[in-house]
């Protein structure tokens, strides 16, 4: 492909012509149906070292069982610590050096270290940054940015269109079509942040561990819980002109780009507002609508773009029912988090309001009064603005008090009880799915859940 004067002239002519290099981790399903990796030789040192010591299962399939069990063994601590990586060399995290280091949120930890008198055991001192470092001492919660989320579409349904309405019913996204949503509160989401643990994926809360699962996805979203891991990024083909042309009937200028993304301006304002009038023309508007929904919500990076590679996933509109879009958008959300979590962002990524209203479902004394509780599905349109009589209005340090203060009593194990989508075979398979321990990708990253952590939810 040519890059001088050619399709993506931003983007260095080594990038297009070099292979992927970056290791896929193999799946393979153990005896217990229940994923598995392997090539755990192909992965670095320190993360073997991490999964390890974890006990996480390595599956390779050329030794002796297949069970997936680690075997004990004694790991040298000199070993360990020489292959833990050192502060900022984890991905996502700006090294020191770098200028815009200086302008990052200071943790507030002295050289001397915190007290570990009277700290709450959710607060533990650890290596590197982290925002329950401000916690730890006292400080007013950071308040984080969310950036880039999308949660409505007016100019896309404006007007009544049923020949785009019948298509977009065929493809599994149209449960993040119909969801709508208040401001998120975004000094709630910081507090929880400082609770977030990396290496467990949850919310470490006075009394137990907590987060998102894949039947929360489902419940809140309509996501199912089906469908082989989306391809990473690299192993999807670049689009030509004549895929461009062919698939949306038009292509960004040069200036709609950066590298190998381009604006989701630039489909809003060329397809948002169109009528179709022909199946046809409905099919082409769901592409665009698709591509929009994975830049703006499921792969939401804040910068206002979305991937050309991506182009090719929604050749076929009815696409999704390939692919785990559940486990995509939980392991999009774990990195956003990690990232926040560890001070290396200052905002959000991911479709973070989903955190917000799952924490009112588990813990309603801390949510708004809503007018109408009938559980529509998917459940995240129960939170619209519309249907809030009253919201609650707590300060940052309130709402870091009311976070501490939380007891086991205060925790709803059933939050979606009274919905009848719960007795669906997809609600069912997400429900499993929680329980066990599995494996999230998305085109970017691969993150672990870790289902037997969690606090009791309706099992």
């Amino acid at each position: 492909m040519e890059v001088d004067g050619g399709l993506y002239p931003n983007v260095p002519p080594g990038f297009l012509a070099a292979d992927s290099t970056r290791a896929r981790i193999k799946r393979e399903v153990n005896d217990d149906g229940e994923s598995v990796m392997d090539d755990i030789d192909n992965l670095p040192l320190s993360k073997r070292m991490r999964m390890l010591l974890a006990g996480k299962p390595s599956g390779s399939s050329s030794g002796s069982g297949s069970s997936g069990k680690v075997p004990t063994c004694n790991v040298d601590e000199a070993v360990i610590e020489e292959a833990r990586p050192s502060k900022g060399a984890e991905r996502g995290a700006i090294p020191k050096n770098d200028p815009s280091h200086q302008s990052m949120p200071r943790c507030g930890r002295n050289e001397a270290g915190p007290s570990r008198q009277s700290v709450d055991p959710c607060y533990v001192p650890r290596e590197g940054q982290h925002l329950s470092d401000v916690a730890r001492e006292g400080g007013a919660p950071m308040i984080l940015r969310g950036r880039g989320v999308r949660t409505h579409w007016p100019d896309w349904f404006r007007d009544p269109q049923p020949l785009f309405f019948q298509v977009l019913e065929r493809t599994p996204l149209f449960g993040l079509f119909r969801v709508r949503l208040s401001k998120t509160n975004m000094a709630l989401l910081s507090v929880l942040t400082e609770r977030w643990r990396a290496e467990t994926h949850t919310f470490h809360l006075p009394f137990g561990e907590w987060g998102i699962t894949p039947y929360d996805i489902y419940m809140q979203l309509g996501l199912r819980y089906e469908g082989g891991s989306i391809p990473f990024e690299e192993d999807l083909p670049i689009p030509t002109e004549d895929d461009w042309m062919s698939l949306l009937g038009m292509m960004p200028d040069s200036s709609d780009f950066s590298g190998l993304r381009f604006k989701l301006l630039w489909l809003s304002a060329n397809f948002s507002r169109r009528i179709p009038q022909t199946e046809a023309e409905a099919v082409v508007k769901a592409r665009a609508l698709i591509l929009y929904t994975l830049g703006a919500m499921i792969f939401c990076h804040g910068n206002e773009l979305v991937s050309s590679r991506l182009l090719s996933l929604v050749a076929d509109i009815t696409f999704p029912t390939s692919y785990n879009w559940n486990a995509a958008l939980l392991a999009h959300l774990y990195e956003g988090l990690d990232k926040a979590s560890r001070c290396s962002s200052r905002s959000f990524t991911g479709f973070y309001p989903v955190i917000e209203v799952c924490f009112f479902d588990h813990f309603p004394h801390l949510g708004p009064s809503l007018i109408n509780r009938t559980p529509p599905f998917p459940r995240m349109m129960l939170w619209y603005k519309d249907n809030r009589s009253r919201t609650r209005q707590f300060s940052d340090l309130a709402w870091r008090s009311n976070v501490d203060a939380l007891v086991p009593d205060d925790f709803h194990t059933r939050p979606y009880f009274r919905s009848a989508a719960t007795l669906t075979p997809e609600a069912q398979e997400a429900f499993q799915a929680s329980r066990r321990r599995r494996i999230l990708e998305d085109p970017r990253v691969t993150k672990w859940y870790l289902g037997e952590t969690f606090l009791a939810v309706d099992w």
